[in-house]
């Protein structure tokens, strides 16, 4: 998370928009908003709650795919957690 924030509604100097700009902005080069690590810190908590170990449950909130209520049905089911992890990741 070295890279620096662009505040809403700013561009970078170097960055120019329309056909002729040839600049290309990457989701590298933007930091991540507070919502979104906000949302992603309630994915772990989530996740670690339903009792996935740790690497599990980061690897699964950073991955916006794998689906938080599909991981419940699962749990609750009585699924194992590694085959649920299997199955989800």
């Amino acid at each position: 998370m070295g890279r620096s924030a662009l505040d809403a509604g700013e561009c970078p100097a170097d960055y120019e928009f329309g056909m002729e700009g040839t600049s290309q902005l990457s989701l590298d080069d933007l930091e991540p908003s507070d919502e979104l690590c906000r949302t992603r810190d309630w994915r772990l908590d989530q996740f670690t709650s339903l009792g996935f170990d740790v690497l599990q449950a980061v690897l699964m909130a950073d991955d916006a795919l794998v689906d938080l209520a599909q991981a419940r049905r699962l749990v609750a089911m009585g699924c194992p957690l590694d085959t649920a992890f299997r199955i989800l990741f």
